[in-house]
């Protein structure tokens, strides 16, 4: 299992590529490709997502279960 720290530099890391990706986007912002999400709806679900690990992890580390508003699924627009 990681450590904090170790935790914590994998979401430094992960931030500073999603940064970079959505510095290469350009006018591309709202459409996908093939038919897929745009990059703003990853980019939404990714910082949606973070918030909401975010809380479990919170909760875990005070022994607590998480909160239900947690436990949502993966699709677009939750």
């Amino acid at each position: 299992m990681a450590s904090a720290e170790e935790l914590r530099q994998a979401i430094s890391s992960n931030r500073e590529k999603l940064s970079a990706a959505l510095s290469a986007i350009g006018d591309r912002w709202e459409t996908g490709d093939d038919g897929g999400w745009s990059p703003r709806a990853i980019a939404e679900h990714c910082i949606g997502r973070e918030f909401d690990l975010g809380g479990i992890a919170a909760a875990a580390m005070r022994g607590e279960a998480a909160d239900r508003r947690y436990a949502r699924t993966n699709e677009p627009g939750e």
